[in-house]
């Protein structure tokens, strides 16, 4: 029988591979990683958004749980979640889209990360507030945000 040597040597890397485990780190690192994002909250920070779409992406998963986490250390703080759109489209629309981001941030963190709703101020801001020039795609994608700011 005559088999391939690269043919035997990728099988054992493939089979490597797949036997490789991840240890979740320890919770004092978990801890020192959350610290960071939650001074970023009290300044504010973005998530971000496809054009029409109120679909929150998994990359800002650590910022809604770390947001959560405090909310629910700190009853008295309130989290301003204010959806925006860029400049494309009718103000009806861009109202009705920018309360749309709003409003998935929201119910997020209410069913995911059991956040009191009190807590929560969801607003739509249409294209009332641009931080980038509309007149560009880049521009247009920084302005299709929802802005989440610690009170």
């Amino acid at each position: 029988m005559n088999i391939n040597p690269w043919l035997m040597i990728l099988s054992a890397l493939m089979l490597t591979a797949c036997t490789h485990q991840s240890v979740a780190p320890p919770p004092q690192v978990a801890v020192q990683q959350v610290q960071p994002l939650l001074a970023e909250l009290k300044q504010g920070v973005a998530i971000y958004f496809n054009k029409n779409s109120s679909e929150i992406e998994p990359q800002y998963n650590a910022y809604l749980s770390s947001a959560a986490k405090l909310l629910a250390q700190n009853p008295r703080l309130i989290l301003e979640v204010d959806g925006h759109t860029d400049s494309s489209g009718s103000n009806a629309i861009n109202r009705r889209v920018s309360q749309q981001r709003a409003n998935m941030v929201q119910a997020r963190l209410v069913t995911d990360y059991n956040v009191n709703p009190s807590q929560i101020r969801a607003t739509g801001q249409a294209s009332t507030q641009p931080i980038a020039d509309n007149n560009t795609a880049e521009g247009r994608a920084k302005n299709r945000r929802v802005s989440l700011t610690l009170k």
